[in-house]
């Protein structure tokens, strides 16, 4: 009486890292070829945001004089901006520094946005002895874990990370 009844879901473990392996995964991360690689790792921990509302930004999206960046039509459909302050401010002006016809994170010909960074990823994961289940997706779970570990309302919560409500959280 008044439990609430698991699905199939509940019992899947969600990856998480301690602050010694986000350390030694940043740290690989800043070694990776791809000199993008390590802010948007960087920009994946403080955000919670998903990967493909990342890497398709522009400088246009990036307000640098007050820390804010716009997410155009993000996963629930809307167009947001949000504040970013500390490492994630950091990686975002290294980005745009190396900005190539626009694009925060190029892809090789400089055309267009990255599409993915998994080879990177992976390659970081293993030389950082993370882990090699531990998804990108799963870094969106670790930021909000230690949000909530910070005591952060989870309302708030629910706006950085793009939530529809506090609730999702949970």
């Amino acid at each position: 009486a008044g439990l609430k009844k698991l699905s199939a879901k509940d019992g899947i473990r969600k990856p998480m890292l301690s602050p010694e392996e986000i350390h030694r995964l940043l740290d690989e991360a800043f070694r990776a070829k791809r000199w993008h690689f390590h802010p948007a790792l960087v920009l994946a921990l403080y955000t919670g945001r998903r990967k493909s509302d990342l890497l398709k930004r522009r400088t246009t999206d990036y307000n640098r004089t007050q820390g804010l960046i716009f997410l155009g039509k993000t996963k629930k459909g809307e167009s947001e901006w949000i504040q970013l302050a500390g490492a994630a401010r950091w990686a975002l002006d290294a980005l745009h520094d190396r900005a190539v016809n626009g694009w925060l994170f190029p892809n090789a010909s400089g055309t267009g946005p990255l599409q993915d960074v998994d080879t990177a990823f992976r390659e970081a994961k293993k030389r950082a002895g993370i882990d090699p289940s531990l998804r990108w997706h799963d870094l969106r779970h670790v930021a909000i874990s230690y949000y909530v570990m910070a005591g952060v309302y989870y309302n708030t919560i629910a706006s950085l990370v793009g939530h529809t409500t506090p609730t999702m959280i949970e």
